[in-house]
């Protein structure tokens, strides 16, 4: 159980978690659900797969039937010949905590933006304390009655975390209102968890456009809101935050003029990465903005400095100065009087 942890961590690691899903739908006491079920590997049979490519139920047979590591290793490289990572840099260690070695590596040493890694310990604590075979549940609840197929009162969507959830889901969420009769909504719809921060006291900051924990989903890291619907949509979910009370709004990777329209369209502060100047206010990576890295820059991206040099010119000579004992100096260290030494034994 525990290697096959480590090699779900592997995979987390790139920002694809091959975790069963479970969409619930809870209208007052009827429950509608859809699940996306991960095939055992005994009942996989030549090509009869589907063709997601980015969970575990749709790895090469063979490697389903390997011993571990070897089904890990065959994955994950398979995995690694996906289109999408034409655009994407990835490095990974699997480390096995019960032989204490590496099982498997690729580009581990190459130098990364630091920002999606803290998303492994998150990923290690959901897995110790809710367990590999826990389902995230986002729910649909409604308040008021339904007269002649309206609904006379608000939707709530009550999200459960689900790193999964997407349009197909809240399709799914609109047909269950559809199945019992209801065409127009009289009330709001309502994005919960931003609702409920903030009326605990917790500032909310809402990140709509280019999202890259959904950046799977999204198809790559593009460029959003450049056709009519998508653009429409964008608006839709600026008004919709800054309605459940989020302060500000970061847009990312935004066409400028649509970026400008959403700051117009809002009560919200906007902060812009890739999304032009017209926002009320600018944010970057630093790591990215100051060059901590050699490797691909997003067009939106300005460097302001070019530390990548700088920093590998300091391990050189840390590492060099290690070496010959010549680091750390007498003004590096700290004294002990020779009193104190004489009685020790």
């Amino acid at each position: 159980m525990n290697r096959l942890r480590y090699g779900v961590l592997a995979w987390l690691a790139m920002m694809m978690m091959g975790m069963p899903m479970m969409a619930q739908r809870v209208l007052d006491d009827e429950v509608v659900e859809t699940k996306v079920e991960v095939l055992d590997a005994d009942s996989l049979e030549g090509d009869t797969l589907p063709t997601d490519s980015l969970t575990t139920d749709s790895l090469p047979t063979d490697s389903l039937r390997l011993p571990w590591p070897e089904s890990m290793r065959m994955a994950l490289d398979g995995l690694l010949k996906d289109d999408m990572f034409e655009t994407s840099q990835v490095a990974m260690m699997v480390w096995d905590l019960q032989a204490d070695s590496c099982v498997y590596r690729h580009r581990e040493r190459q130098l990364m933006r630091p920002a999606s890694t803290m998303k492994l310990l998150t990923a290690i604590t959901a897995l110790d304390k809710l367990g590999g075979s826990y389902q995230f549940k986002t729910q649909l609840r409604y308040t008021g009655k339904i007269v002649d197929r309206v609904l006379m009162g608000d939707v709530y969507c009550v999200g459960g975390m689900d790193p999964k959830f997407n349009n197909d889901d809240m399709k799914a969420f609109v047909n269950s209102l559809l199945d019992m009769g209801v065409d127009t909504i009289r009330g709001a719809v309502y994005a919960d968890r931003i609702k409920a921060i903030v009326e605990a006291g917790i500032p909310v900051v809402a990140h709509i456009g280019l999202t890259p924990q959904s950046v799977n989903m999204l198809g790559g890291y593009k460029v959003q809101g450049k056709t009519v619907e998508a653009a429409q949509h964008l608006i839709d979910d600026a008004k919709a935050v800054a309605e459940a009370g989020a302060f500000a709004i970061t847009l990312e990777c935004v066409p400028a003029a649509l970026a400008k329209k959403v700051t117009e369209s809002v009560p919200a502060l906007t902060i812009g990465i890739g999304a032009g100047n017209g926002c009320d206010g600018q944010v970057l990576v630093y790591q990215d903005m100051l060059g901590y890295t050699d490797g691909f820059t997003p067009k939106f991206v300005k460097k302001y400095a070019n530390l990548h040099e700088v920093m590998l010119e300091a391990f050189k000579q840390y590492k060099a100065e290690c070496e010959n004992r010549t680091f750390p100096t007498p003004s590096n260290t700290f004294k002990i009087s020779e009193e104190v030494l004489e009685k020790l034994y």
